[in-house]
């Protein structure tokens, strides 16, 4: 598990370019001060969305889940071994880290393909992975979690993930939306065009953002709903959309910090 073919920087810009290319776009928004933090921090989001998509095996992904919780652990006594951990260990020196469990708990039900009765376990899910991202961006900018913000930016994933999760029969949907729609998740593994008709469903049911803008992340969450919208239109949003709603987002942000005269 551990990657030492290069300083936690490379690996975290390698990352980054593959894996969260949305990342990139906003960070030029974003002091920078607080880039290299914002990095450690998206590329452990990176690393947790992977692990459900690149593992089929149960006990390979309660191996992998081991590996991080121990990985955590070492973290917080300062002995990461990991380069994105070591990159946010640097950044926040001797903060108590928020726990990953309910993330690894959420990486397991995705593995382990358990059923979601309702919208609200779907929420749960979402919660899992959200909570300690949120958690860790209000540590980094010194205010309240924005777990609103991160709970969006997580339903979207999912709703992005639909398709190899439901080729694995996999897929997280409830199955109240499953049944308004008349699918199962067979039918889905068998037949994942049919995915698009979901997607319009999810967005519909998707977490309301209430809380403030405070922190990059309303920045990032701003992008991701943009994403979404284009999803349940059945369209890809396209690289200058996301710039100009980065930009928009971004001076909400500034006004909301007091950097700007409204």
């Amino acid at each position: 598990m551990t990657e030492s073919a290069s300083t936690p920087n490379q690996y975290i810009e390698e990352k980054l370019a593959t894996e969260d290319p949305d990342f990139l776009l906003t960070r030029l928004f974003v002091e920078e001060s607080r880039q290299p933090m914002l990095g450690a921090l998206h590329a452990l989001r990176a690393e947790m969305r992977g692990l459900p998509l690149e593992v089929s095996d149960p006990g390979v992904a309660l191996r992998k889940v081991t590996w991080w919780l121990e990985e955590w652990q070492r973290t917080q006594d300062r002995e990461p071994r990991h380069p994105v951990t070591k990159a946010l260990q640097q950044a926040l020196g001797e903060v108590p880290l928020p726990d990953l469990d309910g993330t690894m708990s959420a990486v397991l039900s995705l593995v382990h393909g358990q059923s979601l009765q309702d919208v609200q376990a779907l929420e749960q899910l979402a919660s899992g992975f959200a909570e300690p991202m949120a958690r860790l961006e209000g540590l980094m900018y010194g205010v309240e979690p924005p777990r609103d913000h991160w709970l969006r930016i997580t339903w979207v994933s999912l709703m992005e993930d639909l398709a190899p999760l439901a080729a694995a029969g996999r897929a997280p949907v409830p199955l109240q939306l499953l049944a308004r729609y008349q699918l199962s998740r067979d039918g889905l593994a068998a037949d994942p065009q049919r995915i698009g008709r979901l997607h319009a469903g999810l967005a519909e049911l998707a977490p309301a953002v209430k809380q403030p803008d405070c922190s990059h992340a309303a920045v990032y969450s701003a992008v991701q709903s943009a994403r979404m919208s284009a999803l349940a239109q059945g369209r890809v949003l396209g690289r200058w959309s996301r710039l100009w709603t980065c930009w928009r987002a971004a001076r909400r942000l500034r006004r909301a910090q007091g950097q700007v005269n409204p």
